[in-house]
């Protein structure tokens, strides 16, 4: 925390902090599994002193934004690998509905991504009935939930 950023170097470096008239800084590093991704910065027209709750918040707050950041930073990853894997894969919900695909997938299917994410498993599996389908569903997620 900084009070009286007016009489601070800030001053000088931040056009904000005259041009607003800011007077307290407060900030929170934002980090996940122990490496700083970032900060959270909260400032105040007033000389302002927050509370133990206010500093929580803050920290909660924080460590949410940094769960976020590293969800967003797998989920790129992931959609990488998926893109780029020479397989085809489909990522499928527990109706048997297509949620995505990659290119691989659909050049050995002949649709587009587009369509394919109108599709359902059954819709391009060639050798199983739309139930045999649903029953390899059902033991695959019997077998995952057994695994927890």
């Amino acid at each position: 925390m900084i009070r009286n950023l007016q009489q601070t170097p800030y001053a000088e470096t931040d056009s904000n902090v005259s041009c607003y008239n800011l007077k307290t800084y407060i900030g929170k590093t934002v980090s996940f599994e122990g490496t700083i991704i970032g900060s959270l910065c909260v400032v105040y027209q007033e000389d302002y002193i927050p509370s133990d709750d206010d500093k929580k918040l803050l920290g909660i707050v924080a460590s949410a934004i940094g769960v976020e950041e590293e969800r967003k930073r797998v989920e790129e990853e992931y959609k990488t690998i998926l893109r780029t894997a020479m397989d085809g894969f489909s990522i499928d919900d527990m109706q048997g509905r297509i949620l995505d695909v990659n290119d691989a997938y659909c050049r050995l299917t002949g649709y587009s991504r587009d369509e394919m994410l109108t599709m359902g498993i059954s819709d391009v599996e060639a050798v199983e009935t739309p139930g045999e389908t649903a029953q390899r569903i059902k033991k695959i997620m019997e077998v995952w939930r057994g695994s927890l």
